[in-house]
């Protein structure tokens, strides 16, 4: 794959359409991060330990625990600005 089918990959991954000006802005960028990632493909790993997932530390900090806790179903509907009797009235998308 050629830089700029690249590009257009990205283009088609983020659902936007870029004009032939911002692409040739960002192709020394993407060219750049190509190369970063070889050299990350690069390290040497051997003796390096596996990192331990950032939540096990946070759970030995002594923060609360997500406890679950029994709600009535409609209690939603005192925080909700527009109701119609069990339902949330939403704005209708344009």
């Amino acid at each position: 794959m050629n830089i700029n089918d690249d590009i257009k990959h990205l283009e088609k991954l983020a659902r936007i359409k870029l004009t032939d000006e911002e692409r040739k802005k960002f192709i020394p960028l993407l060219e750049e991060f190509k190369i970063e990632i070889e050299n990350f493909k690069k390290l040497d790993l051997t003796n390096v330990e596996e990192a331990r997932a950032p939540f096990l530390a946070v759970s030995k900090n002594g923060l609360r625990s997500d406890d679950i806790i029994e709600n009535n179903p409609k209690s939603f509907l005192k925080e909700s600005m527009n109701v119609e009797g069990d339902y949330i009235v939403l704005k209708e998308g344009k």
